[in-house]
């Protein structure tokens, strides 16, 4: 008998019985009653899950809003959204990664679930690779029934070699965009042979858009505490120049200022030794944050050395009175 729900099937009811026995038009009708009655206990189990499942999602989401707007940790954030999906898909497997403006790889931020045998290892995907890279390459939600045998997803050797022991192939990618910045990508990952519906799709869009946020938001704090760091040095250093008419001293301090700022070397792509000297005798030199001044003759205004020996940068800034 077909289990019928406002016309659309939802599955059948059988009865068997010895060989010969035929069932009369009373045993049919009741049978069909039984299946009527079956059909709609089924349908409001399914529609309760589905209550159930939107009263959870809708609650983290809110818990997540509310740690995105308390917190400027995006690995916490991240983890909580890891969490939340694994939990609300049932899902094998679930990550939050990080887009490196560099590389263009995807560094794992936060992962939950088993994604293979990874050690300790952080999970990165080189540029374009996994479902997730192929989602930020296209700025939009990626489906894949089998990642592994899907043309259009890319793995190295190692990669795949690591898949192929993990509990999942069916993938969900979706790019991390706030104000059209890519930031990183939400993977869910299910068993083989569960598919990804609408509803999964706008569910897991709305956790990336959460995640998104949060690496903006730390991002644009990590920015504005550079900037007031930077302005707290510069100010420093124009105090220090009021103060004094030594020029070594006011030499070291400048130099002891820019090796101060976070980043401040790694940020102009140098490392080791920084000289501010002036002209034609004395120079001011600062290494890992210590200073002196030896009566050494530099003929340039500003010298940086890079890790490698060979690679002195040297310039005519002291004649030319221009940065080189």
């Amino acid at each position: 008998m077909p289990l019928l729900v406002k016309g659309s099937v939802i599955g059948a009811l059988g009865m068997g019985d010895r060989e010969g026995r035929t069932f009369g038009r009373e045993e049919i009708e009741l049978a069909q009653a039984f299946a009527d009655q079956a059909a709609i206990a089924i349908e409001n189990a399914r529609l309760y899950e589905a209550a159930e499942r939107r009263r959870q999602a809708a609650e983290s989401l809110t818990e997540v809003g509310r740690l995105v707007s308390q917190s400027l940790d995006p690995e916490e954030v991240a983890e909580r959204i890891a969490e939340s999906v694994v939990r609300l898909f049932d899902a094998k497997a679930s990550g939050v990664f990080r887009l490196e403006p560099g590389s263009g790889s995807l560094v794992g931020l936060a992962v939950c679930g088993d994604h293979g045998p990874t050690g300790d290892e952080t999970l990165v995907y080189p540029r374009g690779s996994g479902v997730i890279g192929l989602a930020v390459g296209r700025r939009q939600p990626v489906v894949t029934p089998n990642l592994l045998a899907d043309p259009q997803v890319v793995f190295t050797r190692e990669m795949r070699a690591r898949l192929e022991q993990a509990p999942y192939r069916a993938v969900l990618a979706i790019p991390l965009i706030a104000q059209e910045e890519v930031f990183g990508a939400l993977s869910v990952c299910l068993s083989e042979g569960r598919v990804f519906g609408g509803d999964d799709i706008r569910l897991a869009q709305a956790f990336a858009d959460q995640a998104a946020v949060a690496l903006q938001n730390a991002r644009l704090y990590d920015e504005a505490l550079r900037r007031r760091r930077e302005a707290e040095e510069i100010a420093r250093v124009g105090r220090f120049l009021t103060e004094t008419l030594d020029v070594s001293a006011v030499a070291e301090r400048v130099v002891e200022g820019a090796l101060e700022l976070e980043g401040g070397l790694s940020g102009l792509g140098m490392s080791g030794t920084i000289r501010a000297c002036r002209l034609p005798m004395t120079c001011a030199t600062v290494s890992s944050g210590r200073a002196s001044t030896p009566p050494l003759p530099c003929r340039f205004a500003w010298r940086a050395r890079s890790p490698a020996p060979s690679s002195w940068e040297t310039g005519k800034c002291g004649t030319s009175r221009r940065p080189r």
